[in-house]
């Protein structure tokens, strides 16, 4: 193989991959994918990823990834992810925090939001603001909030006001104040209330 590989047929590459795999260097653990990447069956293309993931070129490392997402352990998911980021589809890029969410970190559970954020369901939007909602900028913040209100928790609606006030729209304000005012506090009210006082409703806070 290190002589000749461009004289391997197919079968003959995967052989010695599954045959004698310990005894394979990077580059001649590559070659079979590189070559004949259709005729890897899911345990050999695993192999290649976890034994020499930083020898994978980017079309390399995504392809066990697109061919054979099912197989991928979190910790494989996450590499993927890390490593070659801009090559992942939305799907490819939803695939680690659909399944594997507790994995993630801060800043991952962020570059899927900020990246793919027309992919995400409401469920997995609201994944970064309910385990990270610390990591959030004031941008994440008001699009979880204006993209998926009804989804939110009333801590949850809360985080952008009592972290970024001073980003709420007149729209976003009225909801909070309207949909949980039980959750506000005294100071959190009046913000509202003084910012804002033509988004409330005689109905919901009566005159005087």
């Amino acid at each position: 193989m290190t002589q000749y590989p461009e004289s391997l047929t197919p079968g003959e590459a995967r052989y010695l991959m599954t045959q004698y795999p310990e005894s394979l260097t990077p580059g001649e653990a590559r070659y079979p994918m590189t070559q004949y990447p259709e005729s890897l069956t899911l345990w050999e293309a695993g192999y290649l990823m976890t034994q020499y993931p930083e020898s994978l070129t980017l079309w390399e490392a995504g392809y066990p990834k697109t061919q054979y997402p099912e197989s991928l352990t979190p910790g494989e998911a996450r590499y993927l992810m890390t490593q070659y980021p801009e090559s992942l589809t939305p799907g490819e890029a939803r695939y680690p925090m659909t399944q594997y969410p507790e994995s993630l970190t801060p800043g991952e559970a962020r570059y899927l939001m900020t990246q793919y954020l027309e992919s995400l369901t409401p469920g997995e939007a609201r994944y970064p603001m309910t385990q990270y909602p610390e990591s959030l900028t004031l941008w994440e913040a008001g699009y979880l909030m204006t993209q998926y209100p009804e989804s939110l928790t009333p801590g949850e609606a809360r985080y952008p006001m009592t972290q970024h006030p001073e980003s709420l729209t007149l729209w976003e304000a009225g909801y909070l104040m309207t949909q949980y005012p039980e959750s506000l506090t005294p100071g959190e009210a009046r913000y509202l209330m003084t910012q804002y006082p033509e988004s409330l409703t005689p109905r919901r806070h009566g005159t005087r």
